[in-house]
């Protein structure tokens, strides 16, 4: 899945059960009129309807998304996907949607964005990976000046790149000692973000609103599941934004973050798998704890 929480709702493989389709009419304000409509809908089917105030919020959001050109295909693909979307995607979305009241909307607006952007193009990239692979450039991030290897990502780099970042190398596998070199890049990233992103409220909704959640939980349940140092870093993060926070616990738990705590929680348990058991586990059972 490509870069927001809001994405994940969108663009999750689903079925068409034979949902009836809005007439085409290549204008912003239909469009989102019609996405909207959509969403009311699949709410009655899923028994979630949505209060006029939240449709009030979701229509001003995806009115000032910038959705680009939009061909009929792609349209009905959307309301497609919106027809069958699942409950516990729905709710999140619609969870975000309640948080970012205000001053939140812009940010919430670019995530409708790329989701209705990224969910009309499955019909042009179906079966292939929209996960990039990290440019040179990228990986320069985490070099100092000279070349030299950085410690830590630099604080003038903010949420969205961070987030570009994140949705990068949640993929790509680190390599560690004793394999040289030795490169380690989505630890640093979710170190950034917790940094930018813990304790204030403020903070945790804005890097919820930002999309940070899926591809959080991604970097637990990829390439990195069997990574300790990965996981444990990555869970100090997702602890730092869920902090006293019950919307950003809710929206990690739609995104999966109980069965990822749930898998990891197995590894400490295994007695064969020793390297996933220390002092610092316990931040491990903290979250399996809050997202059980």
């Amino acid at each position: 899945m490509d870069n927001t929480y809001i994405n994940t709702a969108l663009t999750r493989p689903t079925v068409s059960f034979g949902s009836t389709m809005a007439t085409f009419i290549n204008d912003q304000a239909t469009l989102a009129a019609a996405t909207l409509d959509a969403l009311k809908n699949r709410a009655v089917e899923l028994e979630s309807p949505i209060s006029d105030a939240d449709a009030t919020a979701i229509g001003a959001m995806m009115s000032q998304a910038d959705v680009g050109e939009i061909t009929e295909e792609k349209f009905n693909s959307t309301l497609t996907q919106i027809a069958s979307m699942p409950k516990e995607q729905f709710d999140g979305m619609l969870m975000m949607a309640k948080m970012m009241g205000g001053g939140g909307v812009d940010a919430m607006a670019q995530n409708m964005a790329a989701a209705m952007g990224d969910a009309m193009s499955n019909t042009e990239d179906a079966g292939e990976s929209k996960d990039e692979q990290p440019t040179e450039e990228e990986k320069a991030k985490f070099e100092g000046p000279k070349g030299e290897w950085r410690m830590s990502i630099p604080r003038t780099i903010k949420i969205d790149e961070l987030l570009t970042l994140l949705n990068k190398f949640k993929g790509y596998a680190n390599t560690r000692y004793p394999a040289k070199p030795e490169t380690i890049y989505v630890d640093k990233v979710v170190m950034a973000i917790r940094g930018c992103s813990s304790v204030i409220k403020k903070r945790q909704d804005d890097a919820v609103a930002a999309g940070v959640v899926g591809p959080l939980v991604e970097v637990l349940t990829g390439v990195h599941l069997t990574d300790r140092e990965t996981c444990l870093r990555t869970t100090q993060c997702i602890l730092g934004i869920c902090g006293k926070n019950e919307d950003a616990v809710a929206a990690f738990k739609a995104a999966g973050a109980t069965e990822a705590f749930a898998a990891i929680t197995a590894q400490c348990e295994d007695e064969s798998n020793k390297k996933f058991k220390d002092s610092n586990s316990k931040d491990f059972e903290k979250a399996a704890e809050m997202f059980a």
